[in-house]
């Protein structure tokens, strides 16, 4: 499990926006949340949505949290993108753990056999 905060570059407006642009030009910045307690609070968040959803193996849930550090469930993507290191997945396991994109598709294989 890994928790990043996506900070999306400010628009010719000064709005920071998160949409597919952004992602397709990969403006966005990716951060490792240094916040112990923010973390926990994301992680538990996380996991109680992956359970209650039913989920196996890997998904990406995202969550914002507010200036209050307040944190919001916001959607789940049960088959994130994992072609490349760009995926956020990819992305948030590189940066908390520091596993390759190799190792990372490894564990979500070796979880996937172990079912069987």
């Amino acid at each position: 499990m890994s928790a990043i905060e996506v900070v999306p570059t400010k628009s010719q407006n000064g709005i920071k926006v998160l949409g597919l642009k952004t992602r397709a030009e990969k403006k966005e910045e990716f951060l490792k949340t240094e916040d112990c307690e923010l973390v926990s609070r994301v992680k538990n968040i996380a996991v109680n949505a992956f359970m209650d959803l039913g989920a196996r193996d890997f998904a990406q849930i995202d969550i914002k949290t507010n200036s209050y550090g307040h944190c919001f469930f916001m959607g789940a993507n049960l088959l994130p993108d994992i072609k490349d290191e760009s995926s956020y997945l990819v992305k948030a396991f590189e940066i908390e753990h520091g596993y390759s994109y190799n190792k990372i598709i490894e564990i979500i294989v070796d979880k996937g056999i172990s079912r069987v």
